[in-house]
């Protein structure tokens, strides 16, 4: 009795595990899966040279920068990042323009940032005697947003941060999702459901 009462449970727990396994990971993330870096002495060399994380600017794309790396930062590192606010000290991820960071003028100036294609950016390991900056500088907000996701990128793929030093840009200028819907409503690659279309 007492061995059919164990696999009981045992099967009760294995069933009821199977909706976290199916649902765990459901696609709705796209590339945004701000899982901790699955090596552990990246992570912890990360976490080491990165003390905060501030982005300059109140417009509506500059506070999705803030918010894009503060749960990037936050997922990837499995810890907590502090905001650094107007005090950036040494390991803070900096972005913004230089019109808006005094740090980000010193580093590149705005000529330079405007010869750079709509929504061009630089991400630059940046030394101040023996402080350490990550400086994301764009002439656009758009160039921020941009230059968030890419410096996010180089964690998610366990990339140096040591010296960075990346010019980059968008090589087209309207972006959006592959979406597949098919002639009988079922989407082949997408959301999940009926497609929105009657065809």
């Amino acid at each position: 009795v007492n061995m059919n009462k164990t696999l009981s449970i045992i099967y009760l727990v294995s069933f009821l595990a199977i909706p976290l396994s199916l649902f765990s990971e459901d696609g709705s993330r796209l590339w945004l899966r701000y899982d901790p870096v699955a090596d552990a002495a990246i992570r912890a060399k990360y976490s080491s040279s990165i003390s905060g994380y501030a982005v300059y600017g109140d417009s509506p794309v500059c506070n999705s920068a803030r918010e894009e790396l503060r749960s990037g930062l936050n997922g990837l590192l499995g810890k907590e990042v502090l905001y650094a606010g107007s005090k950036a000290k040494s390991g803070t991820v900096v972005a913004g323009t230089p019109e808006n960071s005094q740090l980000i003028a010193s580093v590149f100036s705005m000529n330079e940032l405007k010869s750079l294609p709509e929504g061009g950016y630089k991400i630059k390991t940046f030394y101040k005697g023996k402080k350490q900056y990550f400086i994301i500088a764009s002439a656009t907000d758009a160039g921020v947003l941009y230059g968030s996701f890419h410096f996010l990128r180089i964690l998610q793929t366990g990339k140096p941060i040591d010296n960075i030093n990346i010019t980059s840009y968008p090589k087209t200028q309207i972006r959006i999702l592959n979406h597949w819907d098919n002639l009988n409503r079922s989407v082949e690659r997408g959301y999940a459901g009926l497609s929105l279309w009657e065809w």
